[in-house]
């Protein structure tokens, strides 16, 4: 599955993102007030946005989700990861390499938070669109249109998003093909 290997790539970047900015942190006094603003913002309960429910349909949470990108909203962004499996993801890549994590459910939302702002900033702020979903299960794919900053070229992105504590959430690695 190509997207796996994506996946998989990007939460790798976030995970280095994250090591190296803990990393960069310790040397000096100009990076101590944003690593602490860091820090309080892993300490922030994860909360799923209000307007959506349990009866809200994964092309609803999609686009909540592109708003939010688009205000770079990092509180909804955060309660809008599938938190408890992306820790579990993370978990497993270190276990894999013999690693123990030390992986918290606020960690991961952060770093998928963090994965979708990267894959999101080349994209044209309010010109993403839901163009449809698929729903297998606990699972589901919604795809939207979007446009590149450079030229407007359209791109298509693929949202994951899976059944957690009865709500639609969205797992990290958002997709960004040519159409």
């Amino acid at each position: 599955m190509p997207h796996r290997n994506l996946t998989v790539c990007l939460l790798l970047a976030a995970i280095l993102t994250a090591f190296v900015a803990t990393s960069c942190r310790r040397r000096g006094p100009t990076a101590q007030k944003p690593a602490a603003e860091a820090d309080r913002a892993l300490e922030q309960p994860l909360i799923y946005p209000p307007e959506l429910s349990a009866a809200s349909t994964p092309g609803q949470v999609a686009a909540r989700l592109i708003r939010a990108l688009d205000e770079d909203d990092e509180q909804t962004l955060r309660g809008l990861v599938a938190a408890r499996h992306e820790k579990e993801q993370i978990d497993a890549l270190f276990r894999k390499h013999g690693r123990r994590a030390r992986t918290t459910p606020e960690l991961a939302a952060s770093l998928a938070a963090a994965g979708w702002r990267a894959t999101y900033a080349f994209m044209e702020q309010g010109a993403t669109r839901v163009e449809g979903e698929e729903i297998q299960g606990e699972t589901a794919i919604v795809r939207a249109s979007a446009r590149l900053l450079a030229g407007g070229r359209p791109r298509r992105l693929i949202i994951y998003l899976l059944r957690e504590d009865g709500l639609w959430k969205v797992r990290a690695g958002i997709e960004a093909r040519e159409p």
